[in-house]
């Protein structure tokens, strides 16, 4: 992603990740709502401003300033652009499409509209590429005559994790929980570093922090994310046996002598 306005750049650790995959999950539940029904994509996204700060862990009866925060949230993102590359032209620029745009508010219906065309291009392409097909490129339909998909999202993050403060524990935890998924029957591991690399606004905070308070930024992170696992995710339900790291073992949050080598493992049967 990148920022439209040149001469006033958003430094990549302002970017609000779980807050923009709050609204990836809006516009997903909208696109497959309408998808099995209607056949059709909603270019535009009207939410109920009550439900929107219920997800965000507000109260449902907004004060004016709560509701002006939610606005100046959403419309936040308004500068910043999303590229999907072209997999034809690999060595292209690929296509660039705003982020989320902002719409308005509409005090009467207390509602919220806005658009992102670069997520609703997204969940198109994976939505086309997770149709199961035979050996002749026919896809496989239900009784219903809507296609049969492979599984292409985690649903085991729960929508409360976007209210979190520590927005490099919400990404630990992201990193974490599709590497479970992705597993299958193996066991999951992550090096310290690899989660460390995955999420730009943690590297770069690292990167640019004083050595002797490196270690200060990791423990933070971490400790925060390895409580996240046990209080926003549904791990223990979709697998009641898995270990997940102790948020209060030492030995489990990196330092810079051992970032390179330390190794976290997920059993589950």
């Amino acid at each position: 992603m990148r920022e439209i306005n040149k001469d006033k750049d958003v430094p990549i650790e302002a970017i609000d990740l779980p807050l923009l995959r709050m609204f990836y999950s809006i516009i997903l539940s909208d696109f497959e709502q309408n998808t099995k029904k209607l056949g059709v994509v909603n270019e535009i996204v009207t939410v109920y401003v009550p439900d929107l700060a219920a997800i965000l862990g507000k109260k449902r009866n907004l004060s004016k300033n709560d509701i002006t925060s939610i606005i100046e949230k959403t419309s936040s993102f308004q500068t910043i652009y999303g590229v999907i590359k072209d997999p034809d032209r690999p060595n292209g620029i690929g296509t660039a499409v705003p982020l989320l745009v902002w719409m308005g508010y509409d005090a009467e219906s207390n509602t919220i509209r806005f658009a992102s065309p670069y997520m609703t291009r997204l969940i198109k392409r994976i939505y086309n590429v997770s149709i199961r097909k035979d050996r002749k490129g026919s896809p496989h339909l239900k009784k219903d005559g809507t296609p049969l998909l492979e599984v292409s999202h985690s649903y085991l993050i729960k929508s409360s994790i976007v209210k979190e403060r520590n927005k490099r524990a919400v990404e630990i935890v992201m990193v974490v929980v599709t590497t479970i998924e992705q597993s299958g029957k193996n066991t999951p591991h992550l090096k310290a570093n690899t989660i460390i690399n995955r999420i730009p606004q943690l590297k770069k905070t690292y990167d640019d922090t004083p050595v002797k308070h490196k270690n200060r930024v990791l423990a933070r992170a971490f400790k925060k994310a390895w409580e996240l696992l046990e209080t926003q995710t549904n791990l223990r339900k979709k697998y009641p046996d898995i270990i997940l790291p102790d948020p209060n073992n030492l030995q489990n949050i990196p330092t810079t002598s051992n970032i390179d080598k330390l190794v976290f493992e997920f059993p589950h049967s």
